[in-house]
């Protein structure tokens, strides 16, 4: 399995929900809705998320090419400060 291509498919999902769920909360401020659905969303992706890259440092030890684990671990992690500032942006509207 490349590990590297899955990862990089479930960042760039994340990504996308996550912008989707921030656009709406944009759009319909008002919603108490999609402030949930949006929170709820963002605690399920942390914990997947948070699973893949316990799954990956794992396979850090075990795997041979670790420089695609590497790889692999940085795309996850890039949704953390978009997260951040995703989170940010819905508690400075509210």
């Amino acid at each position: 399995m490349n590990t590297f291509k899955t990862s990089k498919q479930i960042a760039i999902w994340s990504f996308s929900i996550g912008t989707l769920l921030l656009l709406l909360h944009l759009i319909f401020k008002t919603s108490l809705s999609i402030i949930r659905l949006g929170y709820a969303y963002v605690v399920f992706a942390t914990i997947l998320n948070g699973l893949i890259l316990i799954s990956l440092a794992i396979t850090l030890f075990i795997a041979k090419d670790r420089k695609e684990t590497l790889k692999s671990m940085g795309v996850i992690t890039l949704n953390i400060p978009i997260t951040l500032v995703y989170f940010q942006i819905v508690i400075d509207t509210l």
